[in-house]
């Protein structure tokens, strides 16, 4: 069993290549892997779960909290979340600024520039 969403496109990719999505030339695999990293390893899906609201069902069900601590999350401290939301809005902005000001710039729909989605917006979009 994968829990991992990555860990599970790239077994699709590697099960299915005929249907894959991941990019096609060293450019494209350079960038997906770097939206990756920076969707993970910059913080921007932890900035977005900072964003949750509170009152939401997700953050309010102990079942989802306690699930989400079995597996190493940091627990769900509505005080340091509420402390945290400032900082989470102005990365959140950043992000999109950014890939609205670079790679979406030119009008293309998605970041690969093909007529369909790729792993590189999943990647860059993941939060």
């Amino acid at each position: 069993m994968y829990l991992d969403s990555r860990l599970i496109l790239r077994k699709l990719e590697a099960a299915f290549p005929s249907g894959a999505l991941g990019g096609t030339t060293a450019d494209q695999r350079a960038l997906q892997q770097l939206l990756e990293r920076w969707t993970v390893d910059g913080g921007v899906i932890a900035r977005a779960v900072q964003l949750m609201p509170l009152d939401g069902p997700l953050v309010t069900s102990e079942a989802f909290r306690k699930d989400r601590e079995s597996m190493g999350f940091r627990k769900f401290d509505v005080s340091a979340r509420i402390k945290a939301r400032p900082e989470a809005i102005v990365m959140i902005r950043e992000c999109f600024a950014l890939m609205e000001t670079t790679l979406l710039a030119d009008g293309r729909d998605w970041v690969f520039g093909g007529p369909d989605p790729s792993l590189g917006d999943i990647e860059g979009m993941f939060e």
